[in-house]
């Protein structure tokens, strides 16, 4: 048996679908999971081992081209894009993957091969890992009481990297990690409402390591100066 996964998107999305795949790999422990990610998520899965195969999908015309050539050389068990809403993505690869069973958001569908998924209503109070879990019924896994912790997976350079990075850190303080970016400029906290937050907190018991996306470095700079108690995530992509 092996599975092709569609989730595009950005980071955070990869990192709400690990607990899927955990649980896709601890019930089909012999079968082969690919995933089809985006050039913003791909390296979230890099090292993971419950995966055997990563597509990065890109618009560009001939890249685009080689997927659809890689993609159709295989056939699989089930193709499952677990995103509960429409997707033109979504649709066109259900349509050029080669799948005996295929999961996806197809609400007029009447093939016997297709199983849609529901939407959810986003003020439903579902989070949104558990809601990727959808796909996961029908086959047949209960997922009424399956936790939903994500889970990462590094490289030794990196473990070693991040490792040196906490030995700086106060030992005897929990350590948090504040991400202060969004995928929307609409989702996101202006600076004064970061600082108002910020000034409420006592930093006695714990280590507060601030983060953010590379363009939004300014500000993750202009908060660290007003709270010189907390540290900067160390992302090696920042110059």
């Amino acid at each position: 048996m092996n599975f092709l996964i569609l989730l595009l998107g950005r980071i955070g999305d990869m990192i709400l679908l690990t607990p899927f795949l955990k649980i896709l790999n601890e019930h089909y422990p012999e079968a082969k999971i690919d995933v089809i990610a985006s050039v913003h998520n791909w390296m979230i899965l890099k090292d993971n081992p419950r995966i055997s195969k990563i597509f990065v999908y890109n618009k560009n015309p001939w890249n685009l081209l080689d997927l659809i050539l890689k993609i159709r050389l295989k056939k699989y068990s089930y193709y499952i894009d677990p995103k509960d809403h429409y997707s033109h993505e979504s649709q066109y690869f259900a349509k050029i993957v080669r799948a005996d069973k295929k999961i996806y958001y197809a609400p007029l569908t009447n093939c016997n091969n297709i199983f849609s998924l529901r939407e959810f209503d986003k003020n439903s109070g579902v989070h949104f890992t558990q809601r990727l879990m959808q796909p996961l019924q029908y086959l047949g896994i209960d997922i009424s009481a399956i936790p939903v912790r994500p889970e990462l997976w590094e490289d030794k350079n990196s473990q070693i990297y991040i490792g040196n990075y906490f030995t700086q850190l106060s030992r005897n303080k929990v350590n948090i990690l504040l991400n202060i970016s969004a995928s929307n400029p609409k989702k996101m906290w202006e600076i004064s409402k970061w600082i108002e937050f910020l000034a409420t907190l006592n930093f006695t018991y714990f280590n507060l390591i601030i983060s953010s996306d590379p363009k939004d470095r300014d500000e993750l700079i202009t908060i660290h100066k007003k709270f010189p108690e907390t540290s900067i995530s160390p992302a090696r992509n920042f110059t």
